[in-house]
């Protein structure tokens, strides 16, 4: 949970929270999105939450998230999550006003269009 004193008491935002802006950051990425196996898609249709893959780390010093995605075949990689690492901080730290100290991205699938 992220925290921090105001001058009139304290903002708590739950790592949840972090996740669906995070979430939604990576919506705006094309070709990109959160990986999900087979079996873990059927799990959150019935539970509604696709943001297993992102982990939110806070400290004094700032926020680190951490990403788990599928980016499209045929994209520059290398392009793509400098621009996705980016649109992260942005979103995260304009709806949080709390800063993003890293964003560290693994992408562990390739999505072909069949």
């Amino acid at each position: 949970m992220l925290k921090k004193r105001l001058e009139k008491g304290e903002l708590s935002i739950f790592d949840d929270v972090v996740k669906v802006i995070t979430e939604m950051a990576i919506s705006e990425i094309n070709g990109v999105e959160v990986s999900t196996s087979f079996f873990q898609q059927k799990i959150l249709e019935k539970v509604n939450r696709n943001n297993r893959n992102i982990f939110i780390n806070s400290s004094n010093d700032g926020i680190t998230i951490s990403l788990k995605v599928g980016v499209r075949y045929g994209l520059e990689l290398s392009v793509v999550l400098s621009e996705l690492q980016q649109v992260v901080k942005n979103h995260v730290e304009l709806y949080t006003n709390f800063s993003v100290k890293e964003v560290n991205v693994l992408v562990d699938q390739i999505i072909v269009n069949e």
